[in-house]
């Protein structure tokens, strides 16, 4: 299951790893932070942290979760997980509805409309050229244009770094 347990901007100049050890005195075996913005900072970031990874989102994984590389800008070399947000967002979206997933109180609004600002759209149909025989092809958009989802992608990279450290696959206990 997963629980939240905050929903919050972090001023650009805070230091994650120790905020979030300062804050909920928990241990933090890895943290994902998306690199598509400000892509150098945040490889900097990662490449001096022991707990902090980046990552960024591709929409198209290929039925692979998670695949790394070494990326390098400038002088900065780092590992990049890119993270199948098909597979994550399928994955919540079970979870959601599978009632493994526990919501605080007092959660803001925005966290709730941006986890629900994105639903599975069927895009096309195609003849796949391996069986012959049409198949679905469908993707994850966004209910409005413009709606943001910044918690929702943050419930994905949450859902990558249980992953990664071999969290990720739930117990069932029934």
């Amino acid at each position: 299951s997963s629980m939240l347990v905050d929903a919050r901007t972090l001023p650009r100049e805070a230091d994650l790893a120790v905020f979030l050890r300062s804050t909920y005195r928990l241990p933090m075996r890895l943290a994902c932070v998306d690199s598509g913005y400000r892509t150098e900072e945040i490889y900097r970031m990662c490449a001096g942290s022991a707990v902090l990874r980046a990552v960024r989102g591709d929409a198209g994984g290929g039925g692979i979760p998670i695949t790394q590389r070494k990326v390098s800008l400038g002088p900065v070399t780092t590992t990049l997980h890119v993270v199948d947000v098909s597979w994550a967002k399928d994955l919540l979206h079970e979870r959601a509805h599978g009632d493994r997933w526990e919501l605080a109180r007092g959660i803001p609004r925005a966290y709730l409309d941006q986890l629900t600002a994105e639903r599975k759209q069927l895009v096309r149909t195609e003849l796949s050229a391996t069986t012959g025989r049409q198949r679905e092809v469908w993707r994850w958009t966004p209910r409005a244009v413009g709606v943001a989802n910044h918690f929702l992608d943050a419930e994905v990279y949450a859902l990558a770094a249980a992953e990664i450290v071999g969290l990720g696959r739930p117990i069932d206990v029934t």
